[in-house]
């Protein structure tokens, strides 16, 4: 479930023993202009203190279509929420391109 965290000061997704929190990545168009910003997820490991690389993470958790959801809405809420938000700047996620469709099917087995 995504939460805001007072010690983050940001939206995040608590997930069994990891902290996961939006950053964003600014798009530059060919002029020089931000035209967007990518989402990206820093995932925070609290045994070990240590950052994980979301390829690992989400290599070994790309099934689990509630957790990844969430951690979209982490993005959307935390854009929503930030200096970035503006009608003429674009979000970009990262989703393979069947997300939805698997995550709508695993909804209603």
């Amino acid at each position: 479930m995504v939460k805001f965290s007072n010690q983050y000061s940001a939206y995040i997704v608590e997930f069994d023993n990891y902290i996961i929190r939006s950053a964003f990545q600014a798009i530059v168009s060919s002029k020089g202009e931000v035209f967007g910003y990518e989402a990206l997820s820093r995932i925070l490991c609290r045994d070990t203190g240590q950052f994980i690389r979301p390829d690992i993470f989400f290599r070994n958790n790309d099934n689990n279509y509630s957790l990844l959801f969430e951690v979209n809405v982490c993005h959307l809420m935390t854009f929503k929420s930030s200096e970035f938000d503006s009608l003429h700047i674009k979000l970009f996620v990262n989703l393979r391109p069947y997300f939805f469709l698997k995550y709508m099917t695993s909804l209603i087995l």
